[in-house]
């Protein structure tokens, strides 16, 4: 009975927040008054995230972080700054469900995008990290983490960065949580 419920909560979840694909990225779609504004903003925000991930491949990790992953940063962060209710980023279904079941446990009102705004979060850190800014990198990721709490390629760079700090307990608790 048990397994009915949770299945039933997951199928009633899912049609609350249908993945519409756009070329080879998914955008989930959240309760906004304008949907198709939103998908709109998110594709716009994802082609300046890929532009500077093109930059980053060319060896300007500076320039991807003040040109595009920065403006990025600064719109949600702009659009969101009043938001009540706990903000995730998902990049899958799945992973949309399970922050939705999960705050709900909480009794917290939630607000689920896409993965966007996370992936600039990380892509930062990245940059940060290359450019040896390490305690920059790890503020960044654990701004991503914020959003996306179980993202196994944002947890996997944290360890990285604990690592590199020699960190070695927090670095093993973080590689612990992908699995």
């Amino acid at each position: 009975m048990k397994n009915l419920l949770i299945f039933g909560t997951i199928f009633a979840l899912s049609a609350c927040a249908p993945i519409v694909k756009k070329g080879s990225t998914q955008t989930i779609q959240v309760n906004q008054s304008n949907n198709n504004n939103y998908i709109i903003v998110d594709k716009k925000h994802n082609d300046l995230l890929n532009k500077g991930e093109e930059l980053i491949g060319k060896g300007d990790k500076k320039d991807a972080i003040i040109h595009y992953f920065n403006p990025v940063l600064k719109d949600y962060e702009a659009t969101y700054a009043n938001n009540s209710k706990r903000i995730y980023t998902a990049r899958t279904q799945a992973e949309h469900d399970f922050y939705a079941m999960t705050s709900a446990k909480k009794g917290e009102e939630v607000h689920i995008l896409s993965e966007t705004w996370s992936r600039a979060y990380y892509l930062k850190a990245y940059s940060l990290l290359e450019l040896k800014e390490l305690n920059l990198a790890e503020k960044n990721i654990r701004k991503a983490l914020y959003l996306s709490p179980s993202n196994s390629k944002y947890l996997s760079e944290l360890g990285h960065i604990q690592h590199i700090n020699k960190a070695w307990g927090k670095a093993l608790k973080s590689y612990q949580q992908i699995f």
